[in-house]
């Protein structure tokens, strides 16, 4: 066996104790918006969202999402329960599966759905005065996956959020992109390296 490989062996041997969660970020774009003040002219609106979530593959079931959070202007959006049981559509079902070794959540999340033809979207509505209460503002969030005949299954959450009379009222969808958070690239390159060298040790042999 190789030097090389032997030190990989090595690094294979150290992985496990690197295993585990890991963060992720979604970067989100516009695709298409309509923001309006209270005489219903239109203004500039709230900047792109934000998230964050953590993701354990050795979770148990229906655990493996943590932390996972959507911040969109004065909004606070906790995921984590809708993300762990996506609502799937039932009448007719999507017919979408999860991508092997995920949960749906996260297939869905990072848009790897298996079994259909899959298009994929946010959906955002934001209130930011509510008509009842001059103090609170509130919406919704989702993530959508949906098949060739508009079926959907959805990760999301209704929400409410301090008032926010800068933004009346915003309505929004588009697009997202998940990336792993620099801190977790290590691991998992190591454990791609660790892999690489199984291989080569084993030719080597």
């Amino acid at each position: 066996m190789r030097l090389s490989a032997l030190v990989l062996l090595a690094a294979a041997v150290a992985v496990p104790a690197l295993a585990g969660p890991i963060g992720y970020d979604i970067a989100f774009t516009y695709s298409a918006t309509l923001a309006i003040d209270n005489s219903g002219d239109a203004i500039a609106g709230l900047a792109a969202p934000t998230a964050t979530f953590t993701y354990d593959a050795d979770a148990t079931p229906g655990t493996e999402f943590s932390n996972f959070i959507v911040t969109w202007g004065n909004a606070s959006i906790d995921m984590t329960s809708a993300a762990n049981a996506p609502a799937l559509a039932y009448s007719p079902p999507t017919g979408c599966g999860a991508a092997p070794g995920e949960s749906y959540g996260l297939s869905l999340i990072d848009q790897s759905v298996t079994g259909c033809t899959a298009g994929y979207i946010w959906d955002a509505l934001y209130v930011g005065v509510s008509p009842k209460d001059a103090t609170v503002g509130g919406g919704w969030f989702f993530f959508v996956a949906a098949d060739s005949s508009g079926d959907q299954d959805q990760i999301g959450a209704p929400t409410t959020f301090p008032s926010d009379p800068s933004v009346p009222f915003e309505q929004a969808e588009g697009n997202w992109a998940v990336t792993p958070e620099p801190g977790t690239l290590v691991p998992m390159l190591l454990l791609a390296l660790a892999a690489a060298g199984m291989k080569a040790g084993r030719r080597a042999l």
